[in-house]
Parts: structure tokens; sequence; C-alpha cells
């Protein structure tokens, strides 16, 4: 089975972070080797079915939401003070909202997209805070090096962008095929870059242990 481009960009960004990424890398880092590998999955799983023509609209209503609350608690974990009690709210209420619109608002077999596109503000609400907060440290700090950094500019890029087509998935999925075909090639090129962002992070992790190693 062919996968799409930006599904394998995925595969290589989960053996990234499983070499990159160790016991001693900071919480939210660590978790990301699984949220990859299970998004892995999701998108393997995904494309067989479009292939098929089966329905996926449940798999990726609750895979969404999963990705929505996981890139809050990684804001939560670099958040400080009232912004990080702030994300500690939206992961406990954005579950319990967005099963609430699968249920019994939009319904399981059509994407969700009011509880999505609140899921893409509050992220790009916590991303920035982030800089905010960044950018307000006293201590000058090497952004570049900085793997925190650009997680950040890759939720709030991905969020930002993913915003306008995912949220209006049930629309434009009427559309004729070959616009569709477009946009989804669109948002495999917005998932592309979301990966490459995470690669780069991840091996700012792998320089920063060996430059402390070195010296």
């Amino acid at each position: 089975m062919l996968l799409p481009y930006d599904v394998i960009v995925l595969l290589i960004s989960f053996l990234i972070a499983a070499v990159a990424i160790r016991p001693d890398s900071p919480r939210y880092l660590r978790y990301f080797p699984v949220y990859l590998a299970l998004t892995s999955i999701v998108e393997i799983i995904g494309a067989t079915s479009r292939r098929t023509h089966v329905n996926n609209a449940l798999m990726y209503n609750l895979s969404s939401t999963a990705r929505i609350c996981f890139f809050i608690f990684v804001a939560a974990e670099l958040l400080r003070g009232k912004p990080a009690k702030l994300a500690g709210t939206f992961l406990r209420v954005f579950p319990v909202l967005a099963l609430l619109n699968i249920c019994f608002v939009q319904g399981p077999h059509h994407f969700h997209t009011y509880s999505y596109m609140l899921g893409c503000v509050l992220i790009d609400i916590l991303g920035i805070l982030y800089f905010v907060q960044l950018f307000n440290q006293p201590e000058p700090v090497e952004l570049a090096k900085l793997p925190a950094f650009w997680i950040m500019i890759g939720f709030i890029f991905y969020f930002t962008c993913s915003m306008s087509f995912l949220g209006l998935a049930n629309y434009i999925s009427s559309l004729p095929r070959t616009i569709r075909f477009q946009l989804v090639n669109l948002l495999s090129f917005i998932n592309t870059l979301l990966y490459i962002l995470f690669d780069i992070a991840f091996l700012c992790q792998l320089n920063t242990r060996k430059f402390m190693s070195n010296s």
C-alpha cells in the first residue's frame, strides 16, 4: 500500500523522536513518541479506509479530539502561573464539550467542526500566552535551540491553517472531486510542515544533550 507523503514524514518523525528523546528529557517531550506512534496508526487506517470508501468520521473525531487534548497538555507543561491554570481548565473542559458535540450535536458520522474550531482557538490562545511568557523572561534565550519554541510555532501554524480547512470539512465533502483533491493536498502539506517543526524540536533536544556532555 502506497502511503501519502505526509504519513511517511510522520513515520520518520516518530523514528527521530524515538532516537532523540530520552528518559531525562522534559516530560512533555517524553510523550511525543507515543503520540506520534498512535497518530501513525490512525493515519494508516485512515488511508486504507479512504480507498475502500469506509466512513472514518468517528475515528477522526476521536483522534483529533485526543490530538488537541495532547497539545493543550504540552502547552500546560510549558506555561507558568495563571496561564498554566487556564490551560488546565481547557484540558478538563474541551474533551467534555467535544464528546457532547460528537454524540449529540453534529453526530459521530460527521466531522466535529464546531468543537474542532474551538480547540484550534484554545491552542492559539495558549500559544500566544507561551510566547508572551517567553519574551518576557529576564534572561536571554537562544530560541533556535529551544525545543518548546519550535513545537509551539508548529501548534500555532497548524491550527491556524487547519481551522479554516477542517472547520469547513462537512461543506468541503460536497464539493467536486478535483477541488477536494487539491484541498486534501493542501492539508497534507500543512501536516508535513508540522512534523518537520517537531523534528527540529527533537533534534534540538539531541544537540543540546551532546553539547552538555562535551562541556
